[in-house]
C-alpha cells in the first residue's frame, strides 16, 4: 500500500497529540499527587499542633479547678459573708485564722504557677494566634491578658499577703501587751510600718480622716509631713485604738480585701481559659459558621456556656 506524504503527516500529528496528552496527564498527576501529599502533611502538622494546644489547655484547666478554685474555697466561704461576720467567727474560732491564711497563701502560689505555666506555653500559643485572621490583634490581647494576670498576682502577693502578716503580728503584740504597759517604740514602729506603706492604702484609708486621704499619702510620698504632723499622729492613734478594741475586725477587714483581690485574680485566670477554649474551637471547627473569634469568645463567656461573671468553675 502506498503511503502518501499527507497520510504520514496526519499520523505524525496524531502521535504527537497523543504523546502531548500523555505527558500533560503525567505532569498533572504528579502535581496532583504532590498537592495531595502537601495537604496531608499540612493536616498532619495541624493535628499535632491542635493536640499539643489541647494538652496545654487541659493542664491549665486542671490547675485552675483543682488548685486555684479548691484552695481558695475556705477563704471564699468565710469572707464572702462580710467582714463583721468574719470577725465574729474569728473571735469564736481563733484557730481558723491559720486555715484562712493558708488558703490565701496557697491560692497566691497557685495563681503564680498558673501564670508561669502560660508563659511556658507562650511559644505554642503565639504562632497559633498569628496563623488566624487578625493574628496580630489576638497576640496583643493575649499579651494584655497575661499582663493583667501578672498585675493581679503582684497586687495580691505584695499588698494583701504582706499586710495580713503585719496586721496579725501587731494584733498579737497588742493582745500580749496592754497599751498602758506596751513598749511605745515597738508599738509605734509596728504601726508606722503599716500606715506608711502605699501598698496598703486601700485598707489604711479607713483610718484617715475623711477628705484628707490624698493629703496624707502625698506627705507619705514626700517622706515628710511638715506642718501636718498632727495628721500622722491622728492616723496612728486611730489605727492603734482599733487594734486594741477590735483586733478580730482588723484581721477580718484585711482578709475581706484579700478575698476580693483573690476573686479578681481568679477571674483573670478563668477569662484566659475561656479565650483559649474559644481558640481551640476555632482550630477544630469544620466549615465557616460566620462567627469571628471574638464572637466565639463572647458566646463562651455567656451564661449559656462558661458563665464568666456568675460561676467560679
Amino acid at each position: 500500500m502506498q503511503i502518501t506524504s499527507l497520510q504520514l503527516g496526519v499520523d505524525i500529528a496524531t502521535s504527537l497529540a497523543i504523546l502531548a496528552s500523555a505527558i500533560t496527564f503525567l505532569i498533572n498527576q504528579r502535581l496532583k499527587n504532590r498537592e495531595t501529599k502537601k495537604r496531608q502533611l499540612d493536616e498532619s502538622v495541624r493535628a499535632v499542633t491542635v493536640n499539643e494546644f489541647q494538652a496545654a489547655l487541659g493542664t491549665l484547666s486542671t490547675l485552675y479547678i483543682k488548685q486555684i478554685v479548691v484552695q481558695a474555697s475556705p477563704l471564699h466561704n468565710a469572707a464572702s459573708r462580710g467582714a463583721v461576720k468574719l470577725a465574729s467567727m474569728l473571735e469564736s474560732r481563733p484557730e481558723y485564722l491559720d486555715t484562712l491564711k493558708q488558703s490565701l497563701q496557697n491560692t497566691s502560689d497557685n495563681i503564680s504557677d498558673f501564670f508561669h505555666t502560660i508563659c511556658a506555653y507562650n511559644y505554642q500559643i503565639t504562632p497559633l494566634l498569628d496563623s488566624i485572621e487578625d493574628g496580630h490583634k489576638q497576640i496583643a490581647e493575649f499579651r494584655e491578658g497575661l499582663a493583667q494576670l501578672m498585675q493581679s498576682y503582684n497586687h495580691l502577693n505584695a499588698s494583701h499577703m504582706a499586710l495580713l502578716t503585719e496586721v496579725c503580728a501587731l494584733t498579737d503584740y497588742c493582745q500580749d501587751n496592754p497599751i498602758e504597759s506596751a513598749n511605745s517604740q515597738i508599738l509605734r514602729k509596728m504601726s508606722l510600718s503599716i500606715q506608711m506603706d502605699p501598698d496598703y492604702r486601700q485598707w489604711v484609708d479607713f483610718f484617715i480622716p475623711a477628705g484628707k486621704e490624698d493629703l496624707y499619702w502625698h506627705h507619705v510620698g514626700q517622706h515628710d509631713f511638715g506642718e501636718h504632723t498632727d495628721l500622722l499622729s491622728q492616723v496612728n492613734t486611730n489605727l492603734l485604738q482599733h487594734f486594741y478594741k477590735e483586733p478580730d475586725l482588723m484581721k477580718a477587714q484585711v482578709l475581706s480585701i484579700a478575698y476580693h483581690a483573690t476573686s479578681e485574680a481568679r477571674q483573670h485566670c478563668k477569662d484566659f481559659l475561656i479565650k483559649m477554649s474559644a481558640l481551640n474551637y476555632w482550630l477544630i471547627r469544620k466549615g465557616g459558621s460566620g462567627e469571628t473569634l471574638e464572637d466565639v469568645i463572647e458566646r463562651y463567656r455567656s451564661p449559656a456556656v462558661f458563665a464568666a461573671k456568675t460561676e467560679i468553675r
